[in-house]
């Protein structure tokens, strides 16, 4: 008999997904220009903010400002390969928000 599988992760609450992009920017080796991190962090604290308040609708709109910021500034200022990480998590917690209607 083989023992069941391991339950599967707990999914990350929409708060943990969002200041997991923060470590993420945060964290980067090398380390992102101080300024690019500090306005991408800032637009993510705003989500955070906006969630905890239960503002969904603001939430989303910051999470979009976000996004467009991250755009601009792929493959310049921020690496492709992290943009592209960053855009995937916004674009998953952005799915979430719209879906929480």
């Amino acid at each position: 008999i083989e023992p069941p599988p391991p339950p599967p992760p707990p999914s990350q609450t929409p708060a943990e997904r969002v200041q997991a992009m923060i470590d993420l920017i945060n964290s980067h080796d090398p380390p992102l220009q101080r300024g690019i991190a500090k306005a991408l962090t800032a637009k993510l604290a705003g989500v955070l903010a906006s969630l905890e308040a239960g503002d969904i609708e603001a939430a989303r709109g910051q999470l979009r400002a976000f996004m467009n910021h991250l755009k601009a500034q792929s493959g310049k200022h921020v690496p492709a390969e992290t943009a592209d990480e960053l855009r995937t998590a916004a674009e998953a917690l952005l799915a979430i928000l719209e879906a929480g209607e």
